[in-house]
């Protein structure tokens, strides 16, 4: 998807809920890549898959977007699990 973009090189991304990181392993490799999920056992095989990036356990509400210092903010079939997306995302 991203590849029929033009896109500028070595921009970051934080992909929240990223599962198993098939989404991620279709940025380029040029880009800083991070992925957060809950699932212990998700991250491991994102971990496997991607041979680059950087892989957390952690709950969407414990994440600081302003800190994060990402340019590009994903969140694939996120936010419906979110409980009080009002107090979380302001």
């Amino acid at each position: 998807m991203i590849s029929k973009y033009h896109v500028e090189e070595g921009l970051s991304i934080l992909d929240i809920g990223c599962y198993i990181g098939d989404f991620l392993s279709q940025v380029p490799s040029s880009w800083k890549k991070t992925g957060i999920d809950i699932l212990p056992s998700a991250i491991k095989k994102a971990r496997d898959k991607n041979t680059s990036g950087v892989w957390h356990v952690s709950k969407f509400e414990d994440i600081d977007l302003e800190e994060s210092g990402s340019d590009i903010i994903t969140a694939w079939d996120v936010l419906e699990h979110i409980y009080d997306i009002g107090s979380t995302m302001f």
